[in-house]
């Protein structure tokens, strides 16, 4: 429409009780605002709150900004394997600003 859109991240963890799935992060980081039936049907599914994009919160638009950074343990990414693999790092970082970024290209 305008240049802008909504986007959302969720973050699932594998560790649930009963071996279940479920968010432990949701985040809106696009330039514009989710709809409001999006924010319903997430605090309906008892996910908890959206955050980033929304209130008061600061725009998505830089690199390295805290709340539009996604950091997950190897631990929690190499889930089932036996061993961490080697050569693995520590942790790793999802920018998602770099994902705006990478929509907004032109095809």
């Amino acid at each position: 429409m305008n240049g802008t859109q909504a986007m959302v991240a969720v973050l699932f963890s594998c560790n649930g009780p009963n071996g279940m799935n479920f968010p432990i992060s949701i985040i809106s980081f696009g330039s514009a605002p989710l709809y409001s039936t999006v924010t319903s049907w997430i605090n309906h599914a008892g996910w908890g709150g959206v955050c980033g994009g929304v209130a008061n919160d600061p725009p998505c638009n830089v690199l390295n900004f805290p709340l539009y950074r996604i950091d997950c343990p190897s631990n929690s990414v190499f889930v089932g394997l036996p061993a961490i693999p080697n050569g693995a790092l520590a942790n790793y970082s999802l920018d998602l600003f770099r994902i705006q970024e990478c929509f907004n290209l032109p095809l």
